[in-house]
């Protein structure tokens, strides 16, 4: 798992200010996704509803987590926790978001298997895992029909057959008419592992026509990335943290979520993975980095955000909440209609030409967003880039590679994606600050 914990609980948030904690609001508005205000930019009164919402409708986010989430396949609770439904309820209806119900959300298990108790055997609680991703999905993509898929075991240990059933699912979705589909796996597993061990998983990871997998790329600064963020056919999140100024709270731009030498976003190169062909250019400046699969690919919020858990208000993160909303924005990015001319070519999150869920797959995605890297004014109207901090270091060999951040860097990516929007007031005042990418 990904999570990294969560801050001591408050009553309730302030819904649309990013005082304590970042909200839908805050999150949205930063990645171009709702209008900033140019009359009172620091004032975030508006998100919104699903009756104007023009993205996300019939997109399908299946989540893949472990053991017993809060709720089985009959309705009932898990043990000794709160209702996932009901706390993805309260974090919906106090931000203002589109409700959340059984129509939108539902919790499954994989066929033949028996969830086991809410906290694996390694201590890791699926419980707060599960409504960071529930809540991170429904912050980014309110139209979006949520299935959570049950894992039998905890990561690292066995979430293939989740997988597999999670494509099924998608499958199954796209031959009714619905779709496009996006699998959010916000765990890692095998840190480091060499090509031997992952090669037999890949096989889980196959591009499939109208579905993107999207996965974490882990809480631990410094490289070795495990899969399957580290695997060609998957969307790697990684985590950024907002910078406010301490006077007004304005939103200054974002940098790289690195707490301490233990906690924070991971980044480098999967050591067991060759470089992808369509990241070749792109990670062509990164050393020794350059022959290998660098990870992330995108990123986003990863820290201090508030979120509904176990019946009471925390903010929690860890690349646990950025793969969620990213799983979230790339599915509404992709429906097809939703963009007009001008979005098409300033979203970061790159729907497939022809818009049709079966032209939509990992590749097309991962294709499209490291092609607009080649062309600099595309670049700059896709993606916002993460040009300050690092994550750590990486032994390649005998070298010790520093992951600093930068456009197209082994730590942050390409960096924060642009929605259909393109450049909200906020971000393009941030960008403006600062330095050439290339």
């Amino acid at each position: 798992m990904a999570a990294y914990g969560i801050m001591p609980q408050v009553a309730n948030p302030e819904p649309n200010g990013g005082i304590g904690g970042e909200t839908p609001a805050t999150i949205n508005r930063a990645a171009g996704w709702i209008p900033a205000d140019p009359a009172n930019p620091l004032n975030l009164p508006y998100l919104p509803t699903a009756t104007n919402l023009p993205f996300g409708g019939g997109t399908v986010i299946i989540i893949v987590d472990g053991n017993n989430v809060g709720v089985d396949v009959e309705g009932n609770k898990g043990a000794g926790v709160n209702d996932l439904v009901k706390d993805a309820q309260t974090f919906s209806n106090w931000f203002g978001l589109a409700p959340i119900t059984s129509t939108n959300l539902t919790v499954v298990n994989v066929p033949g298997e028996t969830p086991a108790d809410n906290t694996n055997a390694s201590g890791a609680d699926w419980a707060l895992e599960s409504r960071m991703d529930v809540e991170g999905v429904h912050l980014a993509n309110q139209k979006a029909n949520i299935i959570v898929v049950q894992s039998a075991y905890g990561t690292p240990y066995g979430p293939w057959d989740a997988v597999d059933y999670a494509v099924v699912l998608g499958k199954q979705a796209i031959a009714i008419g619905q779709g496009p589909v996006v699998i959010s796996m916000s765990w890692s597993a095998g840190a480091g592992s060499p090509a031997s061990w992952q090669a037999p998983l890949m096989s889980h990871f196959v591009n499939v026509p109208g579905i993107v997998f999207v996965a974490a790329n882990g809480d631990t600064p410094g490289g070795n990335p495990g899969v399957p963020c580290g695997f060609g056919t998957v969307v790697c999140a990684g985590g950024t943290q907002f910078v406010r100024d301490s006077s007004t709270n304005a939103y200054l731009g974002q940098t790289v979520w690195h707490t301490n030498a233990t906690t924070g976003t991971t980044g480098g190169a999967n050591l067991g993975a060759p470089v992808p062909s369509f990241q070749q250019a792109a990670v062509q400046n990164n050393g020794v980095l350059s022959a290998y699969r660098n990870t992330p690919d995108v990123s986003t919020i990863g820290v201090n955000t508030w979120m509904f858990i176990g019946g009471g208000w925390g903010a929690a993160g860890g690349t646990s909440l950025s793969t969620p909303i990213m799983a979230g924005w790339i599915a509404a990015a992709n429906v097809s209609g939703a963009w007009g001319s001008v979005a098409e070519r300033n979203g970061g999150l790159a729907r497939t030409e022809a818009g049709s869920a079966q032209q939509f797959s990992s590749q097309t995605v991962l294709n499209k967003m490291y092609s607009l890297y080649d062309s600099t004014d595309d670049y700059l109207t896709s993606f916002l880039p993460i040009t300050t901090g690092n994550c750590g270091s990486q032994l390649v060999g005998t070298e010790m590679v520093l992951l600093n951040a930068g456009p197209a860097s082994p730590c942050m990516g390409l960096g924060q994606p642009l929605g259909p929007g393109g450049l909200s007031v906020l971000t393009r005042e941030v960008r403006l600050r600062q330095p050439p990418i290339h």
